[in-house]
């Protein structure tokens, strides 16, 4: 699904894409990074645990690769 929506994107003369994923998300990390994108930045998010009363501080990635 990955190829085939890069392919597309491709195709309709696009020149980068941009991916957001959570640092802790190993297979997602490994799938984009074999796949050519690069981490190019950082943001770190406050979100609820499903108690909705203790907060954590979540990391993401933001990775990129050109098409």
């Amino acid at each position: 699904m990955l190829k085939k929506t890069l392919g597309f994107l491709k195709e309709n003369r696009f020149r980068e894409v941009f991916i957001r994923v959570w640092n802790k998300n190993f297979s997602a990390l490994r799938l984009y990074t074999d796949a050519g994108f690069e981490v190019v930045g950082k943001i770190f998010q406050w979100k609820w645990f499903t108690d909705r009363k203790t907060r954590f501080l979540m990391e993401k990635l933001y990775l990129k690769r050109g098409l």
